[in-house]
């Protein structure tokens, strides 16, 4: 049975507020969500710029990409490489600003697994992350399709990363999320 996107949109709000509060207190910053439903400047943050949030540290304003799942923590970052509609993918946009002197952009990567018990949490430095990806064979890298939509992504292992000064994982406790599926 399919999920409407309000309802699916919801859900994904409740998920990102969580995260948006736990990288507030990780980072001791103001997180505040990007929603493309809000305004024209904001969806062109999240469209052209990948930015999901902003995040407010020492007078300055950051860019993070969030991307949080229900289910199993895999620890990994996931990051779409083909989609089926043919549109640009978080890979190529990524690439795209990071080539592009003073894109606005992401300089923070979040990507969060929230299951009944906790929320695992992985952030690296956009910049770094994509550079240590280029560095890696492609072949050492996986890959996975998503059989439900079409869409591909590159995974990436949180214990390769383990030990770059770019990179943290945490965990916190779940507490109990309304459920709009139930």
């Amino acid at each position: 049975m399919g999920f409407s996107y309000k309802t699916d949109k919801l859900k994904s709000d409740q998920l990102n507020q969580l995260a948006a509060s736990h990288l507030s207190e990780r980072l001791n910053a103001d997180v505040t969500l990007v929603d493309i439903d809000r305004s024209p400047v904001e969806a062109i943050l999240d469209q052209q710029c990948g930015v999901d949030a902003l995040v407010q540290y020492n007078g300055a304003t950051y860019g993070a990409a969030l991307r949080v799942q229900e289910g199993r923590n895999w620890g990994t970052f996931t990051i779409r490489t083909a989609r089926h509609t043919g549109a640009e993918t978080e890979l190529l946009k990524t690439k795209r600003l990071l080539k592009t002197r003073g894109a606005l952009r992401p300089q923070l990567t979040l990507q969060a697994y929230v299951d009944k018990d906790h929320i695992a949490y992985g952030l690296a430095m956009t910049d770094k992350l994509f550079a240590w990806i280029a560095e890696q064979p492609l072949s050492s890298l996986s890959h996975l399709s998503n059989g439900a939509d079409g869409n591909r992504f590159m995974v990436v292992d949180w214990r390769y990363l383990m030990g770059q000064p770019w990179f943290t994982t945490w965990s916190v406790k779940q507490p109990k999320l309304e459920s709009n599926y139930e």
